[in-house]
């Protein structure tokens, strides 16, 4: 399946690919070296970012499917906000009919 590339991934992979060009011209070995160091950190936050974008796919996928009622009133839960630790995250949901709050921690690769 092919999908739309976010536009800072895009504009860092046109950077790697301008770096790479300039490596290829240099005729400095050190600039040369430079410019590979340079393509290379922009693949890294090119990746980094598409990375964070999945994950965040993932989790609006998970919340959208997420059909819990509250266990006061049955109303419907919606998210009030969330939060990644390292390797935690946590879900608030609030109830949209009375208010109470239900907490969801979710562990490892999430």
């Amino acid at each position: 399946m092919l999908q739309r590339l976010d536009p800072h991934v895009t504009a860092c992979l046109k950077n790697a690919a301008e770096a790479r060009q300039r490596a290829g011209a240099a005729a400095d070995p050190d600039r040369r070296a430079y410019h590979l160091r340079m393509e290379a950190s922009w693949t890294r936050v090119a990746e980094s970012i598409a990375a964070g974008e999945r994950r965040d796919t993932c989790v609006r996928d998970q919340v959208r499917h997420h059909t819990e009622m509250c266990m006061a009133c049955e109303g419907a839960l919606r998210m009030k906000w969330a939060r990644r630790d390292r390797e935690v995250e946590r879900h608030i949901y609030e109830c949209v009919a009375c208010g109470l709050e239900r907490g969801v921690t979710l562990r490892g690769d999430a």
